[in-house]
């Protein structure tokens, strides 16, 4: 059934964040523990342009479960989610959001040893999802969309994780990725595929240390990486790295570099 909490939240949320917050609604199910917010806006510190918004949140919790001590979450879901992130120097326009939801990070109670918490996430879906990054020096805009995480399990007593995300550029290319983690040992196993990401892109940093007008050309990776998050020195991959119509031209039109096609397998990086 749907709740008053939304009224809830628009009326404390300047109070608990620091920023204006818009749902569109809230609903409330306590006999299935399902819980589904509509049209969430997170605004910037000026109350009028959207930090973070999302068409849907839904998450889902077997609420029998609580009463022996575990929390299994059945469902974590986000549906179109968009961020703006915008650095100016060294701060970034989410700072004084981290300082107000972190608050005094001291602690000073005495640590004692409690039993690990039972807990469960299942089926986490975001889907669609988008984000613009803007660095304002050098001027810098990377905006990527069509976003997918999927996790099918995280639990308290199974080390292992198992994630597929990717995305798709706006300037051109896509990336995909599965990834295992082992987060008792910390050894992980990456494939990773990159198709055609425009190196475009990159051109305001090149220029930083070349005199050019413009960079161009077409990246592509196939890699598969083995690896140890405790010795991050220690890392082996192979795959293939594919160069297509690169061209550099400097200030007066005249080109620097210019390949129509480089291949290169790799047998082996260690």
């Amino acid at each position: 059934f749907p709740s008053h909490d939304s009224i809830f939240i628009e009326k404390y949320d300047v109070t608990y964040t620091g920023r204006e917050i818009r749902v569109g609604s809230l609903f409330l199910n306590f006999f299935t523990g399902s819980a589904t917010i509509k049209d969430f806006v997170l605004y910037e510190k000026d109350g009028k342009t959207p930090f973070f918004k999302a068409s849907k949140l839904e998450t889902r919790i077997v609420l029998k479960k609580i009463l022996v001590g575990t929390y299994d979450i059945t469902r974590v879901q986000s549906v179109n989610p968009e961020v703006t992130i915008i650095q100016i120097g060294n701060r970034f326009n989410y700072d004084d959001l981290v300082r107000t939801i972190a608050g005094d990070t001291k602690d000073t109670a005495t640590k004692t040893k409690t039993d690990p918490l039972h807990l469960f996430i299942r089926n986490i879906d975001i889907s669609n999802y988008a984000i613009t990054y803007i660095n304002k020096s050098p001027y810098t805009k990377i905006a990527i969309n069509k976003g997918y995480v999927r996790i099918p399990l995280i639990a308290w007593n199974d080390p292992k994780l198992h994630v597929s995300a990717g995305f798709s550029f706006l300037t051109g290319g896509s990336l995909d990725t599965q990834t295992d983690y082992n987060e008792k040992s910390g050894a992980y196993h990456t494939t990773a595929s990159l198709k055609e990401f425009n190196l475009s892109m990159l051109y305001p940093y090149l220029k930083d240390y070349m005199k050019v007008k413009s960079l161009d050309g077409l990246l592509s990776t196939t890699l598969r990486v083995n690896g140890n998050a405790n010795t991050p020195q220690k890392i082996a991959a192979n795959g293939s790295i594919a160069l297509a119509n690169l061209s550099i031209v400097d200030n007066v039109g005249e080109k620097l570099i210019a390949c129509e096609k480089t291949e290169v397998v790799v047998d082996s990086i260690n």
